[in-house]
């Protein structure tokens, strides 16, 4: 007997925002249950809204990619759907440590429309790179590890950055990923 999978909550991004429901309410969840929530309230069809950006880390061999939520422990559900629903379980309700209703309904569904809108377009939104230009940085692993350097430039969807550096008297400029740095005080 074939068993139904489930779906990996990699591959679901809950970016179909339905533009027919009127209200939208803030859950405010347990720290990394964003994505279990909304699968679990998905699976009941209660309409559920949970913006998610791409996450790259990089490790020595290999690169990782995953959604995180673009608010963490928060998601966004259909007012009339979720509230006083006997099916959302006991379990759920209990990773739910708030539900807060908006003073203005209207302007959340709004903010929330053009937030899908941003959000469809990929490369518009991304993670904060570590520093800005400017910022004084030590090298905290690698073959440089030590050195000191300034901040020339980011490249934020690769999270390198363009560092000078002064070695043997020469000024140079190095790229490197934000994982072998310390902010220097």
């Amino acid at each position: 007997m074939i068993q139904p999978t489930k779906p990996d909550p990699e591959t679901i991004l809950f970016h179909d925002f339905d533009e027919q429901i009127e209200q939208w309410i803030a859950l405010k969840t347990t720290p990394r249950w964003e994505k279990k929530i909304a699968m679990d309230l998905a699976q009941i069809q209660v309409p559920v809204f949970l913006p998610t950006i791409k996450q790259r880390t990089k490790y020595l061999t290999k690169t990782s990619e995953a959604n995180i939520p673009l608010f963490s422990c928060y998601l966004f559900a259909s007012t009339e759907h979720f509230l006083d629903n006997k099916f959302v379980s006991p379990f759920t309700r209990a990773k739910i440590n708030k539900v807060l209703r908006p003073d203005n309904p209207q302007k959340l569904k709004t903010e929330l429309l053009d937030l899908r809108n941003v959000l469809c377009k990929h490369e518009l939104v991304q993670e904060k790179v570590f520093g800005k230009p400017g910022d004084h940085v030590r090298i905290a692993r690698g073959p440089l590890v030590g050195t000191e350097g300034t901040i020339l430039r980011l490249k934020p969807n690769q999270k390198i950055l363009v560092l000078e550096v002064g070695m043997l008297g020469r000024k140079l400029i190095i790229e490197i990923g934000e994982e072998h740095l310390a902010r220097v005080y």
